[in-house]
């Protein structure tokens, strides 16, 4: 989303956070809806407060657009979650039809804004009213697989989650993008957009930083 309350939430939240520069050498490929589907949608993405009122006064405004894509949105668009948290609300989808070896861990779900040829309901209404496409989008979202909520701006994989967190790093290893790709190019590349729109709204140059960490 880049309604001024959530950039400004996420510079006064995320502004300062270091980056992992080291994990940007790792070798991975650019997403690729035709292969995937957009499978890393499938348990919907866990938002802050300003990304939650943005999101519920965009679907009160534009739910005829949505409709017109073939979603069928809840009432609820957002939903509790583990522990409470707030996350976009899931339906029923038949990934293991829809994309080869999809993960037994993940469930047979999406968000309720996934498309059922991978393309995200909120993307799609952003190009069509002429903005970036991740103007409407959870930033949770767009930088995928980069995450900034657990202490540093990087791109974990088993060997250096400072968290501790097992899950997660199942989740994102699982993955067409998030995994590890022989074939691949650096993440420094691959995600080389996400660095800048990120750096945009943090007023940092993220590309020149994670370069002088590689260099380093």
């Amino acid at each position: 989303m880049t309604t001024d309350p959530v950039k400004d939430h996420l510079r006064h939240t995320y502004g300062s956070l270091p980056i992992g520069g080291k994990g940007f050498t790792r070798l991975m490929a650019p997403c690729s809806l035709a292969d995937c589907r957009g499978m890393c949608c499938y348990d919907g993405v866990y938002v802050n407060a300003p990304t939650e009122a943005a999101i519920t006064e965009l679907v009160a405004a534009r739910r005829s657009d949505f409709a017109a894509m073939g979603l069928d949105l809840p009432d609820a668009v957002v939903v509790n979650g583990e522990g409470n948290a707030r996350k976009t609300a899931r339906r029923p989808w038949d990934a293991s039809a829809a994309v080869a070896d999809f993960p037994k861990t993940f469930t047979q779900t999406s968000c309720v804004f996934h498309l059922d040829d991978g393309r995200c309901g909120f993307q799609v209404l952003a190009v069509g009213d002429g903005l970036h496409p991740w103007a409407y989008k959870p930033q949770s979202c767009w930088l995928f697989p980069i995450s900034i909520n657990r202490g540093s701006i990087a791109i974990y994989d088993d060997t250096n989650n400072p968290s501790g967190n097992q899950e997660y790093n199942d989740f994102v290893m699982a993955t067409r993008c998030g995994g590890t790709c022989a074939a691949g190019r650096p993440a420094l590349e691959v995600f080389a957009e996400e660095l800048r729109y990120l750096g945009d709204i943090l007023g940092r140059d993220l590309i020149a930083e994670v370069t002088a960490q590689i260099a380093g």
